[in-house]
């Protein structure tokens, strides 16, 4: 039988060269695998965020759309930066001010959501038969804006009585 004898096994060790060959190995792939890992984790903090701002804008249509599909006599004002209702005999007012959905109630205005970039405009029109309609313009930070048209006081399968 033949057997052929390593240089390892005469020699009893591996060179400096080897040595200093498979740790330069070992430390692309560990670099690697590292930065491949980061780019997931910088990946899901991005992934995060959208969801959050998405729920803001979400609760931004529905707190108007609740203040005026429940109100009644709504006036803008300020140039249409300023939405006032009527909930009762409580006026309740709705701007925005620094990225700040606000809904000032009793004197006090307390904020709804915060939205980089949020931008509020508002028109009241009143039809002929007297039903008052509103109109929402919605701007946010990334170009995005939204149209919102209601009519105030009037909600779908229920009577509101003033």
């Amino acid at each position: 039988m033949l057997w052929r004898h390593s240089p390892l096994s005469k020699e009893g060790g591996f060179s400096l060269l080897e040595v200093l060959l498979g740790m330069a190995l070992l430390g692309v792939v560990v670099t690697s695998f590292f930065l491949l890992v980061g780019d997931f984790s910088s990946f899901g903090a991005r992934t995060q965020v959208l969801p959050e701002e998405e729920a803001h804008e979400l609760l931004v249509f529905m707190t108007l759309l609740d203040l005026i599909r429940y109100g009644s006599s709504p006036l803008d004002f300020a140039r249409g930066e300023r939405l006032k209702v009527w909930m009762g005999k409580n006026p309740v007012e709705v701007y925005s001010l620094q990225d700040a959905l606000l809904v000032k109630n009793r004197g006090v205005a307390n904020p709804v959501a915060i939205l980089k970039g949020l931008e509020l405009s508002f028109r009241t029109f009143l039809f002929d038969d007297g039903r008052q309609f509103v109109e929402v313009e919605l701007g946010f930070w990334e170009n995005k804006g939204y149209h919102l048209r209601t009519l105030c006081g009037e909600v779908l399968g229920e009577k509101i009585y003033r």
